[in-house]
């Protein structure tokens, strides 16, 4: 899900102390990933999560599988598993998509 902010959007460091403050209970933010363009990611557990990329005003909001989860699916029955898993479990993944969605098309458009 794409959103084009009309609003300045604050660093990835910061969003992610914003998301933590908005969501923190329920899930938790963090950096993900190397070098300069760093994404957000957001849980809620160990199989269900949503990346964020920001560049110049655009966010993209995306759920997927944790993080921890591609690293394990190393060989290709456990990689199966991981597909049989996320086909069963997407409805949790786009309910967190819409909600963090949701809450910075608010803030920042």
């Amino acid at each position: 899900m794409k959103i084009y902010a009309s609003k300045p959007l604050p660093p990835a460091d910061e969003l992610v102390k914003i998301l933590n403050k908005e969501f923190s209970p329920r899930y938790s933010s963090k950096l993900f990933g190397l070098g300069k363009e760093k994404t957000i990611m957001v849980k809620a557990s160990t199989l269900v999560g949503t990346q964020i990329s920001i560049r110049n005003n655009e966010i993209t909001v995306q759920g997927t599988v944790s993080p921890i989860i591609p690293v394990i699916a190393m060989t290709e029955l456990v990689a199966i598993f991981v597909l049989f898993l996320g086909w069963f479990s997407r409805e949790p993944w786009k309910k967190l998509e819409r909600e963090v969605a949701v809450f910075l098309q608010q803030r920042y458009n």
